[in-house]
């Protein structure tokens, strides 16, 4: 009997060393915030664990940062949303898998000076901007649909939401600010709500994004990592005040704050054709306001084939 207890013992201590030598080291970069919020997720509730991944998960300030740490080898997964993806899609070398956020409007909040009450008062102002994101995009349509010349207007880049907050009444007039800087921003003498992003006319996606060497190199992986992320998908649409306090504590934030932002973000796990549509379109824009260098076919840059394996359901279009 003891024998067997040895033996049982010893293959315990086996399997777990097994299981730590052949899970497989994946990346993936998230914004200092909620965006990636499935990632910190998967890794917390052990959804990557249980399908052999060994998650790493980095934190940028931006979802473009997610990106541009694919392109430099840093990640092999991240989260962004649509304006700063398509900004990168150029590069040949990344994918997108999935949408995994479709937030309703009113993400970003137009702040500014007392005497700024309307868009046609921004005109000689200076704006701040977060360069090559879905803010800077939303800055710059705002303007379009109320009639301003984007020339009209000084832009004022800054590296965060902490330096666009900290630069308000000072360096600059008015910004798109979201998330925690938005309390933080009203806190300020002086500085009042205008609008949110309803204003400017655009309805964004955030999507889940790949090194497309990496997809290419590692299916079965990839294909892990997608029914992972789907379970973390479902657990925070079942179970979102418990997912809110986890992320809330990753990221150091109000938890009632994260939860009212999370309540926003419309969690999924798919891709069909009004997403495609939708960047598609978005593509197009850039292109002409001479944002890209080149046109873009959006299907070119979408790899739904690991999805359809996992869940033929979560597709909604021909592949």
């Amino acid at each position: 009997m003891k024998s067997l207890r040895g033996m049982i013992a010893v293959l315990a201590v086996l399997l777990c060393f097994t299981s730590t030598i052949f899970a497989a080291p994946v990346r993936f970069g998230v914004d200092s915030f909620i965006l990636g919020a499935q990632m910190r997720v998967a890794l917390e509730k052990g959804f990557f664990e249980k399908y052999g991944i060994a998650a790493e998960i980095l934190t940028f300030s931006y979802g473009v940062n997610t990106i541009d740490a694919i392109l430099t080898n840093q990640a092999d997964f991240g989260v962004c949303m649509d304006f700063a993806l398509l900004t990168r899609l150029q590069t040949d070398k990344l994918v997108i898998l999935a949408t995994i956020i479709e937030p309703k409007p009113g993400w970003h909040k137009l702040v500014a000076t007392a005497d700024i009450k309307e868009a046609k008062d921004l005109i000689g102002k200076r704006m701040g901007v977060a360069p090559g994101t879905l803010q800077q995009y939303v800055t710059l349509k705002y303007l379009d649909v109320n009639g301003i010349p984007r020339n009209a207007v000084k832009y004022v880049e800054l590296p965060s939401l902490f330096d666009i907050v900290a630069a308000l009444g000072k360096g600059i007039d008015a910004a798109w600010v979201w998330g925690t800087g938005v309390d933080e921003a009203l806190k300020i003498p002086g500085i009042h709500l205008i609008c949110d992003d309803s204003a400017a006319g655009h309805r964004s996606y955030g999507f889940l994004v790949a090194s497309a060497e990496f997809v290419r190199t590692n299916r079965d992986l990839t294909v892990a990592i997608i029914r992972a992320l789907i379970e973390a998908t479902d657990w925070i649409v079942g179970n979102l005040e418990e997912a809110a306090a986890l992320v809330a504590k990753q990221v150091g934030a109000p938890e009632q704050t994260v939860l009212e932002e999370m309540r926003r973000e419309g969690y999924c796990f798919k891709i069909d054709k009004a997403h495609i549509d939708s960047l598609g379109a978005l593509l197009t824009w850039m292109y002409e306001a001479r944002i890209i260098e080149r046109p873009l076919v959006i299907e070119y840059y979408i790899n739904a084939a690991p999805l359809w394996i996992v869940d033929p359901t979560r597709v909604g279009f021909h592949l």
